[in-house]
């Protein structure tokens, strides 16, 4: 953990993004993108859902195994009816074809 977070500093610092090293393509020079307030009000309910998500599977774990995986395989589930509901994104049809 301690690793990787001086790496993200450290490119954040130089900005540059390494993610094209992956694709075979040179880094190339990024800026940290400009938040809004409106752009983080956007993203609470999003944020508040995951939390929920995470949570219940955390206490989920903690008792009956089988219901923990139940709970985690709802997770899909709970991202499309957030983007749905809050962002107006339905998913396409091969993700809704993929939800359990």
């Amino acid at each position: 953990l301690g690793v990787c977070s001086l790496y993200a500093i450290l490119m954040w610092i130089i900005k540059i993004n390494p993610a094209k090293l992956f694709g075979l393509q040179p880094p190339t020079k990024q800026n940290v993108p400009q938040l809004t307030k409106e752009d983080i009000k956007k993203t609470l309910p999003v944020g508040f859902c995951s939390a929920a998500a995470h949570a219940c599977t955390v206490f989920a774990l903690g008792g009956d195994p089988l219901f923990g995986q139940i709970v985690k395989s709802g997770e899909p589930v709970l991202s499309a009816l957030v983007n749905t509901v809050f962002y107006g994104k339905p998913p396409s049809n091969p993700k809704i074809l993929c939800l359990p």
